[in-house]
């Protein structure tokens, strides 16, 4: 995007940190101990948070899943990337005298402040955010940290927002369970399209030789369907601008798991972005790849069987 990056980009940007790197040896660890900020036993945590001057993040373990800010549920792929960090991270060295005022101020002012249980540290990093550092409470040394055996930048997983920490799929659906789905196009009725499920298989009003393959794989789709990012109203102001102007497309399902029907809104690219803004029946913004969106956007024709070549 232009001007703001979403999860997806650090979310690769930190998966890739962690788990494409290269061995490097760092200093003595006789005069300090390597592990001062390693949570070891990851299973009995059961709630922690981060704070910064800007969001707060409270995750909590409910059951078999994590629950954020008591709401929503968490992103299981984030989940595993914070607790690898947290049993893994390393002091690699103390800042050194020169540098650790001016370290600490910026973990203080800009940095996150990390709650597990009785330890609290501070987060921070360099300006390139190539570097991450820690800073336990009520001590004054600063420390870099790492993960031996990774590339060095480790406190991207601890900048990530709320909307970012929640979970991504939108609706878990397939050709098995749904039941309906309609299309509707605001700029042309030709476009629109139903199909439901009748006797043994589905039916496309209009489509008398039906495609029974291309079916199976465009409901398909809305399996374990997830968005890029989820957004909050106020985050984005050419998204809030955006939302209340009429959709492209309205896709509405009704699955035998859902207790109504689930409508997707989908809203036109705006101009230079390569992803869609897109709302559901629950008020919810989000945001699509448009690889994604273009698979979601097919019309009638689509659907009829051609025969063999």
């Amino acid at each position: 995007m232009r001007n703001h990056k979403l999860s997806v980009v650090l979310g690769v940007l930190v998966l890739a940190n962690l788990f494409v790197g290269f061995w490097q040896p760092g200093a003595s660890r006789s005069d300090y101990d390597a592990h001062l900020f390693a949570t070891l036993d990851t299973a009995s945590v059961s709630e922690l948070e981060i704070k910064s001057s800007e969001f707060n993040v409270a995750l909590e373990r409910v059951g078999s899943k994590w629950i954020l800010n008591k709401t929503y549920d968490v992103d299981r792929t984030f989940i595993k990337i914070l607790f690898n960090v947290l049993n893994r991270v390393q002091v690699k060295r103390p800042v050194s005298k020169s540098q650790n005022s001016e370290i600490a101020q910026r973990i203080g002012q800009s940095g996150q402040q990390v709650h597990i249980g009785d330890r609290h540290f501070g987060v921070g990093s360099n300006l390139q955010r190539t570097r991450t550092y820690f800073q336990m409470e009520g001590d004054e040394q600063v420390y870099e940290v790492e993960i031996p055996g990774y590339r060095d930048f480790i406190g991207g997983i601890f900048q990530l927002r709320p909307d970012q920490w929640r979970s991504r799929v939108v609706i878990d659906a397939s050709w098995r369970t749904i039941q309906a789905l309609k299309a509707d196009y605001s700029t042309s009725d030709d476009k629109d399209f139903k199909i439901y499920f009748e006797d043994k298989f589905f039916k496309i009003p209009g489509v008398a030789a039906l495609d029974s393959n291309k079916v199976v794989s465009y409901l398909n789709e809305f399996q374990n369907l997830q968005a890029n990012e989820r957004i909050s109203a106020g985050r984005f102001a050419r998204y809030d601008s955006l939302v209340v102007t009429p959709p492209q497309l309205t896709i509405t399902l009704e699955d035998i798991n859902l207790r109504k029907p689930y409508s997707l809104y989908i809203y036109s690219k705006l101009p230079g972005e390569r992803i869609h803004l897109v709302k559901d029946s629950e008020e919810e913004m989000m945001v699509f790849t448009e690889k994604k969106i273009r698979k979601l956007m097919q019309q009638k024709h689509y659907f009829r069987y051609s025969g063999p070549l």
